[in-house]
């Protein structure tokens, strides 16, 4: 039951951040991609299985780190094979590798994580 608790936690919490990320980013109402939305969910059951492992914290904050990066790196990386298209560019950031991750948006990713991990996943615990 709590897997199902997780996959759609994190599919509506996706879906709603990055309509809210869109839609500012924008301008305009921005509906999400569904293709990023993948990302939160894959990194909410990350975290759901990371939460109980007997790691200290620093750990497994660092693997949230890398695991979201990797996720969205993965993703970028297969969408813009497959398409031709970018989901997402980062050319603009500094220290960004193929536009596609950078750690301002990394930085990002940790603090959803860790607020996903601190509220819904400690709860579920």
């Amino acid at each position: 039951m709590d897997i199902i608790l997780i996959l759609i936690s994190s599919f509506f919490i996706g879906t709603i951040s990055e309509f809210i990320y869109r839609t500012v980013s924008y301008k305009k109402l921005t509906p999400p991609q569904i293709t990023n939305i993948q990302m939160y969910v894959f990194s909410a059951l990350f975290i759901y299985f990371l939460y109980p492992l007997n790691l200290i914290f620093p750990i497994k904050a660092f693997m949230m780190l890398l695991f979201m990066t990797s996720i969205e790196y993965i993703t970028g990386v297969l969408y813009f094979k497959y398409t031709g298209k970018m989901l997402w560019e980062y050319f603009s950031e500094k220290w960004n590798y193929q536009g596609i991750i950078c750690p301002k948006f990394s930085f990002y990713w940790l603090v959803i994580g860790l607020l996903y991990y601190f509220t819904f996943v400690r709860v579920l615990y």
